[in-house]
C-alpha cells in the first residue's frame, strides 16, 4: 500500500512537473496540437476526395451542399436571401447560355469583370461548370491598365455588369477587333500580374474559417470585393466549405458595418488593410459592443488598431493570416496573439535550403522557394523574379514581410 501511494504520488508530480515545464516552454503546444489535427484531418479528406473522385473544385463543394441544404439561406445581398438551390439553379442556367452561344469550350478563360453582386458568384460558378478557367479582373483600373489585365489571362471572352460597361469605353474598340466577345451581364435583382489558383488551391483558401472554428451556424460577412481572393477564396469558399451562410455588400461602409451585423445576426467578419481602423475612427455610439460578432478573419491589423479594437467593439476574435494569391503557402494565427501573423509552430521543421549558386543571392532581405510553379502563358515584362524549371523565387520587400513569434 505504501509502495502503491509513493507510485501514485510520483506519477502526480511528475506529471504536475511536466505541466509546469510544458506552460512555461512550449505555452501554445496544446492549441498547436489540436490545431495541426484539424490541418491533418483536412489534408486527409482531399487525399480521399481524389481517390474517390466526389469533389474535386469548389464547385462540386458546393453542388454536394445543394443538395444536401437545398432550402438554407446560402447568400444575403440587400436584403435579399438567395438559397443554396437558388444560386445552383441560377448558374445551371448561365452556364447553359454560355453554352447556346457555342463560343466557350472546356479549357477556356474568361476574364470577369463584376461588381459585388449575386451574379457574379452564379457567372463564376456556371462558367466553372463548363470546365472554364475564370480571372476576375479588378474593377477599380481603367483604361490600358484594365487592358493590360485583360491580356495577362489569355481569355477570349469578357463578362462584364451592365453597370461597368462605361469602364470599357476606351478599349471596347480594340477588344472588338481583336475578335474578343464581350457578354454584358443586365441586373437581376496600375498594373497587375496574374496569379493563377488551382482547384486545390481554391479547396484549401475555403478551410480558413473552418481551420479558425467556424460552423455551419455562422453568419459571414463579407464587404470586400469578390475580385480580390480574400472575399471569393477565403470568403465565398469558406461559406462553402461549412455550408454557413453568407451576407454579401456591394461595398464596404463604415457608418453601415455595425447596423448590418446587428440586422443579419453576423457572427464572423472578413478585413483586409485599413478595414478595422476605419471603424475605429468612426464617431463613438452607445451599443456598440451589442452585437453577436465572435470572429475576424483577415490581415493587415495594426496592435495599436487591434487593441483599440477590442476596447471599442468586445473581445472579438482576431484571426490574422499572411499569404499571397499566388503563393503556396499561409501563415495564419490561431492563436490570437496581437501583433504577430504567425509564428514557428513547434511541430514544423525549418529547413535551408543551400544555393547552389551565387545568381540566387540577390535579394535583399529573404526569398521564399514556391514548387511546383504554375504560370499564366505570357511574355514576362520585369526581371523581378527568376523562374527555374519547377522552383521561382519572389522577392519581398523588406516592409512587407510579416511579423513572426519565435516557438
Amino acid at each position: 500500500m505504501f509502495f502503491s501511494l509513493g507510485w501514485v504520488t510520483a506519477l502526480v508530480a511528475g506529471i504536475f512537473s511536466l505541466h509546469f515545464v510544458q506552460k512555461l516552454c512550449f505555452p501554445y503546444f496544446w492549441k498547436d496540437v489540436f490545431y495541426l489535427v484539424k490541418v491533418i484531418r483536412y489534408g486527409a479528406r482531399l487525399e480521399i476526395f481524389k481517390i474517390t473522385s466526389k469533389v474535386d473544385t469548389i464547385i462540386d463543394r458546393f453542388v454536394q451542399q445543394a443538395e444536401r441544404i437545398p432550402t438554407k439561406p446560402f447568400l444575403i445581398y440587400e436584403g435579399i436571401t438567395y438559397t443554396y438551390q437558388d444560386i445552383n439553379e441560377r448558374s445551371n442556367k448561365l452556364a447553359n447560355i454560355f453554352l447556346e452561344q457555342g463560343k466557350l469550350k472546356k479549357g477556356d478563360s474568361v476574364a470577369l469583370l463584376m461588381n459585388n453582386e449575386p451574379d457574379f458568384i452564379c457567372v463564376w460558378f456556371g462558367l466553372i461548370k463548363l470546365g472554364c478557367s475564370v480571372a476576375f479582373l479588378n474593377t477599380n483600373i481603367k483604361s490600358r491598365s484594365l487592358l493590360h489585365c485583360f491580356n495577362c489571362c489569355g481569355a477570349k471572352t469578357l463578362v462584364v455588369g451592365a453597370d461597368l460597361l462605361d469602364s470599357l469605353e476606351d478599349i471596347l474598340p480594340g477588344l472588338q477587333e481583336d475578335g474578343i466577345s464581350v457578354w454584358a451581364m443586365k441586373n437581376e435583382s496600375s498594373h497587375t500580374e496574374a496569379a493563377v489558383i488551382t482547384h486545390l488551391q481554391a479547396l484549401k483558401a475555403a478551410a480558413g474559417f473552418w481551420a479558425y472554428g467556424g460552423s455551419e451556424d455562422d453568419v459571414i460577412y463579407i464587404p470586400l470585393p469578390l475580385y480580390h481572393s480574400a472575399a471569393s477564396l477565403i470568403g465565398i469558399g469558406g461559406t462553402i466549405e461549412m455550408g454557413a451562410t453568407c451576407v454579401l455588400k456591394k461595398k464596404f461602409s463604415a457608418s453601415q458595418f455595425w447596423n448590418d451585423c446587428r440586422k443579419y445576426d453576423v457572427t464572423i467578419f472578413q478585413y483586409i488593410g485599413e478595414l478595422c481602423r476605419y471603424l475605429c475612427n468612426q464617431p463613438k455610439a452607445e451599443g456598440e459592443k451589442e452585437h453577436k460578432v465572435h470572429m475576424a478573419v483577415g490581415n493587415g491589423l495594426r496592435q495599436d488598431v487591434w487593441r483599440e479594437f477590442h476596447r471599442r467593439f468586445g473581445e472579438i476574435r482576431m484571426c490574422e493570416l499572411y499569404g499571397s494569391t499566388e503563393g503556396n503557402l499561409c501563415f495564419m494565427n490561431h492563436i490570437g496573439k496581437i501583433g504577430a501573423v504567425g509564428r514557428s509552430n513547434f511541430f514544423y521543421k525549418v529547413r535551408e535550403r543551400e544555393r547552389e549558386t551565387a545568381e540566387s543571392v540577390l535579394f535583399e532581405t529573404w526569398a521564399l522557394m514556391l514548387s511546383p510553379l504554375h504560370t499564366v502563358e505570357r511574355e514576362r515584362e520585369t526581371a523581378e523574379s527568376v523562374l527555374s524549371e519547377t522552383w521561382a523565387q519572389f522577392k519581398y520587400k523588406k516592409k512587407s514581410c510579416p511579423t513572426f513569434l519565435p516557438s
